[in-house]
């Protein structure tokens, strides 16, 4: 895939991509502050044609206990049925850590070059 189609899949096509992988809303997309300034504005316009329910939080790049637990925390006060993970392997291990906490379904997607 390349640069150009990931951007497309992972930004306006991403509730497109959450439904075949069994996703469903609401939906707590976490990525790196770089992915979500990339590709929040098809994220609005995806998740809006779609009328889901989504909050985004940018990744700090802490993968310690506090941030699982934040993770986890913010998945909980959302009643998040999916969690989106848009990053790095660094990034997806610290998000899984925080669904499997909370028993969420995630839906992970490479955002590495």
């Amino acid at each position: 895939m390349s640069n150009m189609q990931k951007e497309n899949a992972h930004g306006k096509g991403l509730v497109a991509l959450l439904k075949r992988a069994g996703g469903c809303e609401p939906v707590l997309v976490i990525a790196s502050a770089s992915t979500v300034g990339r590709l929040a504005l098809g994220w609005k316009e995806s998740f809006g044609h779609a009328h889901w329910i989504y909050r985004v939080r940018s990744f700090g790049e802490d993968s310690d206990e506090s941030e699982i637990e934040a993770l986890a925390q913010e998945a909980e006060n959302l009643q998040a049925k999916t969690i989106a993970a848009l990053g790095n392997a660094k990034l997806i291990q610290t998000v899984s850590s925080a669904a499997e906490r909370i028993g969420v379904q995630i839906c992970c997607f490479n955002e590495e070059p």
